[in-house]
This record gives C-alpha cells, sequence and structure tokens, in this order.
C-alpha cells in the first residue's frame, strides 16, 4: 500500500514538473503559418491552434476519442509538432490552409478541416 502511494506521488510530481517545463516549450506560430491560426473542425475532428502556441486537438472515431493538447514544438514543412520533451505528436497536413468561397480549408491526418473561428488571414 506504501509503495503504491509512493509511486503515485512520484508520477505526479514528474508529470507536474514536464507540464512545467513544456509550458516553456512552445514558440509562437511563425509569420508564415498564420494561417493555421484559429479553430478547425471536421467529422469527428476539432483542432485549435493558437497564436502563441498553444494546441488543442480532440478526434472522436467511433467509440475511441483521442485528446492532445500542449505546445507547438515546431514545424516540418507543413506538418506541425505538438509536445512535451519526448513525448510529441506530428500533425500530417497533407494540404495546408487554402481559401475556397468565402471559408478555409485544410486537410490534416486525412480529414478535410474548415476554420469554424480564428483570424482570416
Amino acid at each position: 500500500m506504501r509503495k503504491s502511494l509512493y509511486r503515485l506521488v512520484l508520477m505526479l510530481v514528474i508529470v507536474s514538473f514536464t507540464c512545467l517545463i513544456g509550458g516553456c516549450n512552445s514558440i509562437p506560430v511563425p509569420e508564415e503559418k498564420k494561417s493555421y491560426i484559429g479553430t478547425w473542425e471536421g467529422v469527428g475532428f476539432h483542432l485549435t491552434i493558437s497564436d502563441n502556441g498553444g494546441v488543442n486537438y480532440r478526434r472522436v472515431n467511433g467509440k475511441r476519442s483521442t485528446k492532445v493538447s500542449g505546445p507547438l514544438k515546431n514545424f516540418a514543412g507543413d506538418d506541425f509538432i505538438v509536445g512535451v520533451l519526448f513525448f510529441t505528436t506530428t500533425f500530417e497536413v497533407h494540404k495546408p490552409p487554402y481559401l475556397d468561397g468565402d471559408d478555409w480549408f485544410m486537410v490534416v491526418d486525412g480529414v478535410e478541416l474548415r476554420k469554424v473561428a480564428g483570424p482570416i488571414t
């Protein structure tokens, strides 16, 4: 019992420390990628990218749900990387933000997203 409590406290300390470090490691969205900023939605897909580098993602696929919240680490071409230390997620951007009529779209991880909030660039 005592060993389990010790492990739980140790894990909470490690997670807290990681979150503190991670908050300091986000990068602001570079000027050439400003069109990424905003809230994007598609079928079962919600993505928010803030100008200061915060990213919130939720994807629902059937009964499975995935959530990622963290700092923007880097852009690799059109793709972007989110996470803390070694715990990162790469979002594959198949088609970067583009204007179609009056709406902005992009394709991320194979899902077409429409910008529903945020700056119009």
